[in-house]
């Protein structure tokens, strides 16, 4: 009997011993694998809708956010659910933040449709600025298979330091599946629409 426990706890040791080695594999083994990001921007540009008036030079300054929009995060909201959190999709990301992507491209698309965009106070004697502030930036789910994009920005007009207009401009778009690729895409589609609005909203303006 002796000799038999002897050899079984001989055994269990040799197993316990060996099994250590073995463990630092394991704990990589169960370590989830390293996520890959996706990233989204507006695409190539579209044709830009031709200015229907003869703007001034304006000097059109990069566009402001809030700090929740300050990032690259793409925002999604559970409207069903808890329509004041704010949610943010774990492996997308847009390439820059959404500020950043808008100044880029609404200047490409005033540029396009004939305005002239100027470097402060370079040529700039009429004193012209379009201040843009973006509002919302956001995809929205009415429940698990709907949702839309939604952009909000709040547009100044400014000459040599006084308010000539000021105005909200929004547009939405839905989107065809309930994920963040459709979402992107769906902002594609408000951004071309919002960027039209801001066209006919400076020319409805006194030059």
């Amino acid at each position: 009997m002796m000799k038999t426990n002897s050899y079984l706890l001989s055994s269990s040791r040799l197993l316990k011993y060996a099994a250590i080695p073995l463990l630092p594999l394991f704990l990589q083994a169960c370590a989830s694998a390293p996520t890959t990001l996706s990233y989204y921007d507006f695409g190539a540009p579209t044709a830009s809708t031709p200015l229907t008036c003869t703007l001034p030079a304006i000097h059109l300054p990069d566009i402001t956010s809030p700090n929740s929009l300050d990032s690259n995060a793409m925002l999604y909201r559970l409207t069903y659910i808890n329509d004041q959190q704010a949610l943010t999709y774990a492996n997308n990301r847009w390439s820059m933040s959404p500020a950043q992507l808008l100044t880029e491209r609404i200047k490409a698309h005033l540029t396009d449709s004939g305005a002239t965009l100027i470097d402060n106070g370079v040529n700039n004697a009429n004193g012209m600025q379009l201040r843009l502030e973006l509002v919302d930036f956001s995809q929205y789910f009415s429940d698990t298979t709907h949702s839309y994009s939604q952009l909000k920005l709040r547009a100044s007009l400014i000459r040599k330091g006084t308010l000539l207009a000021q105005t909200t401009l929004q547009q939405q778009a839905n989107a065809n599946a309930p994920d963040a690729q459709a979402g992107a895409q769906a902002m594609r589609i408000a951004t071309g629409a919002l960027m039209n609005d801001v066209n006919i909203w400076l020319c409805k303006q006194p030059q």
